[in-house]
């Protein structure tokens, strides 16, 4: 599947993103993460696990199948997913004392995701009014307290008329973490579009999936998210670039080389060349 991704560490490395078939992938950091030795099955690390998911999957089932068939190697983070399709179905996938914990559907309380454990979450969430508990909804910006509000604004989405898509980067507001929040996303995951603001331009732009050709015969396309602007940006896009490729792998490792092997960051900066193109029909 043909994807629209969010990348820090260059292309094939995504931070997020979304497929044409309106599957969400998103990631966030959980300090308890513990992932599994490596036993056989083909071995991704943390971002590829993105891309991969993004790549080979249609909904959040495939996406749980998916994940089963290959082990998953931290080579910097430790981090967790939210996986959510166009049905609006989710599950969250995390490593927990050497092994891969799924949390399926029928088992979200809600689509969210901080810095604890799905299942940590869930049980704060439930000690809440409006899910089971007598407590009020924390105000606080620890992981639990951002989870509880982020829950609860989100079950009031669009309860009343209005700009649902406004509405939601408000309900980022509510759990911004400061100067330590880089990027908002928004996902209309019916319409195919991503909403989008970054630090370098915090004026929200839309990417619409369908001003994309899925094709292997043309280049992949890409923008600079701290571009200024407003609205949609689709018509923006330029051809992927090597030599801009590189330079954002050089920026964004810049404060880390010190703790990468030497050569890192041009092997990242030429990992996309080292992949091929197959669309399925």
């Amino acid at each position: 599947d043909a994807s629209l991704t969010f990348n820090q560490f260059g292309a094939e490395l995504p931070n997020s993103g979304m497929n044409e078939k309106g599957l969400v992938v998103e990631i966030m950091w959980l300090a308890d993460s513990r992932f599994p030795a490596p036993d056989g099955r083909p071995v991704i690390n943390e971002l590829q696990w993105i891309q991969h998911i993004l790549d080979t999957c249609a909904d959040v089932d495939e996406a749980m199948a998916a994940a089963k068939k290959f082990s998953t190697l931290a080579v910097y983070a430790k981090v967790h997913y939210l996986v959510c399709d166009a049905s609006g179905r989710c599950s969250a996938f995390d490593f927990l004392d050497g092994a891969l914990r799924i949390t399926p559907p029928q088992s979200i309380t809600a689509a969210c995701m901080t810095n604890d454990p799905y299942a940590d979450s869930a049980a704060f969430l439930a000690e809440h009014q409006g899910f089971g508990g007598k407590k009020k909804v924390p105000q606080g910006r620890g992981s639990l307290a951002r989870f509880a509000r982020a829950s609860a604004l989100a079950k009031k989405l669009g309860a009343v008329p209005g700009d649902p898509v406004a509405e939601a980067f408000q309900i980022l507001d509510s759990v911004s973490m400061g100067d330590y929040s880089k990027w908002n996303l928004v996902y209309d995951q019916s319409r195919k579009r991503v909403y989008y603001r970054s630090r370098g331009s915090w004026k929200i732009k839309m990417v619409n999936l369908a001003s994309f050709k899925a094709s292997c015969s043309t280049p992949s396309m890409v923008l600079d998210m701290g571009q200024a602007g407003q609205g949609d940006v689709s018509a923006r896009f330029s051809p992927f670039d090597q030599k801009r490729n590189q330079s954002l792998v050089d920026s964004s490792l810049r404060d880390l080389g010190a703790g990468l092997p030497p050569g890192t960051a041009q092997g990242l900066g030429r990992l996309h060349g080292s992949f091929s193109c197959h669309l399925s029909k």
